[in-house]
């Protein structure tokens, strides 16, 4: 059947437009209308300005469903091409050649043109939808992120650990204490790309984890500033330890002994008393403190209170312990060797 389709030109005279539809062609009536009006937009025959007559007009005239032509209009707005106004109609529209769609403007209607590309093969919504999923997770996994577990027996050495892998491009880090990986009965397999650890801990770490697991090593050492500034305190001088975790203050405490000559072994205490009374006790009796790098992250707010007054009249050391420089770049090529079998590029 032919549609005659009436609109009025820039210059006020009534011009027809044949459509030729084809009720028993296998491209449905709307996508027939759209292509139609599309061919007389690009072409000229319908000038930007042109009215369209109205969906009731259109659907009465040619005995189509309105819902049908309604359709063509929709889609052809939506690509830009036609141009609703309340009130007075529907026009030819063009965009002006300096203005371009947005990107959200852009994405709906490649969306929309894939949506009904894969309409004309013959899927359903609901093949369509789990194409679009399987694909969504195929290109997830390979721009997703190398994702790296930290194991250590202390909360300090984690801090330092999470510190400094925190300036790795594309990595997420997890953290884990090393004890409660050993206490429990089953395996360590949180399912993460590569795990990093001590080679202290290394050999019982290793026999909790599936085989293949990819567990590095990494070298964590005192710096050269901490070493300077104990190799300083005189050796008479009382120094206490403060720290959140016991295993922590045996390696500040090895340090001292290597790097210090000290009169009298430093005193430990731990982050962690609710009162804070012992700890004000504790401060009065030292004279040169040693505090982890991140201590703010282990002490509460009576702690810290305590420790701006301390430190107000008395510097301390801060002890850093961070990852060797060997152990950084080989661990930033481990990263780049499993970003590049993640992306199959290898």
């Amino acid at each position: 059947m032919l549609i005659k389709l009436y609109y009025i030109n820039l210059r006020e005279d009534v011009c027809i437009m044949k459509l030729l539809i084809d009720s028993t062609a296998e491209t449905p009536i709307y996508q027939q209308i759209i292509d139609g009006l599309k061919r007389a937009i690009q072409s000229g025959i319908l000038p930007p300005g042109s009215q369209l007559p109205t969906v009731r007009e259109l659907a009465e005239e040619n005995l189509i469903a309105r819902g049908t032509v309604k359709h063509a209009y929709d889609m052809l707005e939506l690509e830009g091409l036609i141009k609703k106004q309340q009130g007075k109609g529907t026009f030819v529209y063009q965009q002006p050649e300096e203005k371009t769609l947005g990107k959200k403007e852009q994405a709906t209607l490649a969306m929309d043109r894939l949506l009904e590309q894969l309409e004309e093969l013959g899927f359903s919504l609901r093949d369509i939808r789990i194409i679009l999923d399987l694909k969504l997770r195929e290109r997830e996994e390979s721009y997703r992120h190398v994702r790296i577990g930290a194991v250590d027996c202390s909360p300090e050495a984690l801090s330092v650990i999470m510190d400094q892998l925190a300036g790795f491009p594309g990595a997420d880090v997890f953290e884990y204490l090393l004890q409660p990986i050993l206490d429990s009965p089953s395996q360590f397999n949180p399912g993460w790309d590569i795990y990093i650890t001590t080679p202290t801990h290394y050999q019982e770490l290793s026999e909790k984890m599936p085989a293949g697991s990819r567990l590095i090593q990494v070298v964590l050492s005192v710096s050269a500033e901490t070493i300077l500034e104990l190799a300083r305190i005189p050796r008479e001088k009382k120094v206490g330890i403060l720290c959140s975790s016991r295993r922590f203050g045996d390696i500040i405490k090895r340090a001292c002994r290597r790097y210090c000559r000290l009169d009298q072994e430093p005193q430990v205490y731990y982050f962690g008393d609710p009162e804070a009374e012992a700890t004000a006790a504790f401060l009065k009796d030292t004279e040169q403190l040693i505090l982890p790098l991140n201590y703010l992250r282990f002490s509460s707010a009576r702690e810290q209170n305590l420790l701006a007054q301390y430190t107000a009249n008395n510097k301390p050391v801060i002890f850093q312990y961070q990852m060797e420089q060997g152990s950084l770049l080989y661990l930033a090529e481990q990263i780049q060797r499993v970003r590049s079998l993640i992306r199959g590029l290898e």
